[in-house]
């Protein structure tokens, strides 16, 4: 007799939730839903600001990412035949860019951590840290300007060896600063 284990379909009837709320949190962690919109999460003028900010500081691209994405910041899985060392170390130096360009506009890691801990009730949610303190990188910044493949941001499954991969709730969030929309021409044959 071999043990299998029933996995249940789940099926999103809407688009998402508009509110975050205890409730829809927990609908998502449970894969109910695919997203909760944060609306009016930052001001126009903010998002402005934070984007000159961005730009004054300068963006680097992925490696071997196609198409180029522009980006700020760093992520656990560029790291997957490097050394776990120069991830954290290369950290200490992008938050310090990271912190600059927040001073000059607002820092939207603050607020949303804020949020989640006034919907949760918690206080614990906060950025991982690994073993000896230093925190993962969290907040990048991305330019994206010809769009980007279809990926999975899970840190668990790119570092299954790091502390990262042992935490039980995990969220990845956009917040999209500057939207530029395509004008597309179809012609009839």
């Amino acid at each position: 007799m071999t043990n299998t284990m029933e996995i249940p379909y789940k099926s999103w009837n809407d688009m998402g939730e508009d509110e975050l709320t205890e409730e829809s949190l927990l609908r998502l962690f449970k894969g109910e839903i695919p997203f909760i919109k944060l609306s009016n999460f930052a001001a126009v003028n903010e998002c402005e600001q934070l984007v000159t900010s961005a730009i004054k500081e300068g963006f680097s691209s992925y490696r071997g990412v196609e198409p180029i994405i522009n980006r700020i910041g760093n992520t656990v899985f560029e790291y997957n035949n490097e050394s776990k060392t120069d991830y954290f170390e290369k950290n200490i130096e992008l938050i310090k860019v990271q912190n600059r360009i927040f001073e000059r506009s607002f820092n939207p890691l603050e607020r949303f951590i804020k949020t989640l801990r006034t919907c949760t009730k918690k206080k614990d949610v906060k950025i991982p840290i690994n073993n000896e303190g230093i925190p993962y990188y969290a907040g990048l910044i991305r330019r994206i300007e010809n769009g980007t493949l279809l990926h999975v941001d899970f840190a668990p499954g790119e570092q299954p060896d790091w502390e990262v991969a042992d935490i039980c709730e995990q969220l990845a969030w956009n917040l999209y600063l500057r939207l530029r929309y395509r004008q597309r021409s179809y012609s009839r044959i």
